[in-house]
């Protein structure tokens, strides 16, 4: 009869992992990968995020540029207005007291 099971001796011990002869190959392909695959995902998160301050900045750059022509029109009225009370104060002295208080003085 023709039995492929060993027989075991007492003090020899079953094991169960592959033939000596034909050991684990492990390649370096996987962690590679892996690796790669994350560096490549925080690569795309730290462009998305650039791109996102990005618009962040034009839009504050935007919002800041309205806000200089508002304080450049104001500026120009107050200009006026100051012009005005000048001349105004030439002929009237209750405009002359305005100018005294508030330390206004001709050009």
């Amino acid at each position: 009869m023709n039995d492929t099971t060993p027989t075991l001796t007492p003090g020899e011990s079953v094991d169960q992992s592959e033939p000596t002869g034909a050991g684990a190959v492990y390649s370096g392909f996987w962690p590679l990968s892996l690796l790669a695959v994350s560096f490549f995902a925080l690569l795309c998160w730290q462009l998305l995020i650039a791109y996102h301050q990005r618009q962040n900045m034009k839009d504050q750059i935007k919002q800041r540029g309205e806000l200089v022509q508002q304080s450049q029109k104001v500026q120009e009225e107050l200009k006026r207005l100051v012009d005005s009370l000048i001349k105004f104060a030439k002929y009237d002295q209750d405009a002359k007291g305005l100018l005294d208080k508030y330390g206004i003085t001709p050009k």
